[in-house]
């Protein structure tokens, strides 16, 4: 914050958030993400699976999709927020 202060600021707040967040995937959810390409260049979570496990594929993607709604997660979320006022000429 000194280079605020250097620069001609003369008063300077800085204020932090932090957010957690509990939640539980939704099955449709995750499914739906496993299908995301995350650009045009790449295959998604579920092509790739399919791709390497063959037929074990469904096996594998049920159970990833069981073990990512059977307990909540948590999520934190952070932003950092800055207030300057410049002294008077």
């Amino acid at each position: 914050m000194c280079h605020f202060v250097d620069a001609g600021f003369e008063t300077v707040e800085l204020t932090l958030e932090i957010v957690h967040r509990r939640t539980r995937a939704r099955a449709p959810d995750v499914w739906a993400s496993l299908t995301i390409r995350p650009n045009p260049n790449m295959v998604s979570y579920e092509e790739a699976a399919r791709e390497v496990l063959c037929s074990a594929a469904d096996e594998h993607l049920a159970a990833l999709v069981s073990a990512l709604t059977k307990r909540p997660s948590t999520s934190v979320d952070a932003a950092v927020y800055l207030r300057a006022r410049r002294a008077r000429r």
